[in-house]
């Protein structure tokens, strides 16, 4: 189903979109992405790309992510009970890709080091934070996991940028 978006001058037909349709609306926000990290007893780490990532308060510090149910970082993180966030800088898109897709060791060959209670945080990234799981909430097909700041650095640059399925460059996609 593809999205009908009103225009001035056209008439409008509300209705509630489908999966795809809801998904190509939502890509008309633009977003930054980031990279979510955990770990495990056995030290393995774990992460995805994501761009459903909001701060949610000042005081105490938190951040929100939503995690798909069926994500296997999901269920790592929920036993470590910490997750990394790292902010992409605008030239790491490969990262992205990379954490985008299915892989059992996304983290062979990228730059990266350990922040509060282990927790792999990308190196370059613009910001990067550890955070505690306060708590969680169903949302969906998703999870909601609001998280608190117990660590965080930043490195500044300029983020890179997600808008209707693409990384924006030089303010275009």
């Amino acid at each position: 189903m593809s999205v009908s978006l009103h225009r001035p001058g056209h008439d409008r037909v509300p209705r509630a979109p489908g999966p795809s349709g809801f998904r190509e609306l939502a890509g008309f926000f633009a977003t930054g992405v980031a990279v979510i990290s955990t770990r495990d007893d056995a030290g393995h780490y774990y992460g995805l790309t994501m761009n459903a990532v909001t701060s949610l308060s000042l005081e105490p510090p938190l951040y929100l992510i939503c995690l798909d149910r069926r994500s296997n970082t999901l269920g790592h993180m929920l036993r470590s009970r910490v997750f990394g966030l790292s902010f992409l800088r605008a030239d790491q898109g490969a990262i992205s890709d990379l954490f985008a897709g299915k892989g059992d060791d996304k983290f062979e060959g990228v730059d990266f080091s350990l922040g509060h209670d282990g927790v792999p945080l990308i190196d370059g990234a613009l910001a990067r934070m550890v955070c505690a799981i306060e708590q969680t909430h169903p949302g969906g097909d998703h999870t909601i996991v609001v998280g608190r700041v117990r660590d965080c650095d930043v490195a500044g640059g300029s983020p890179l940028i997600f808008y209707r399925g693409r990384y924006l460059r030089d303010g275009g996609a």
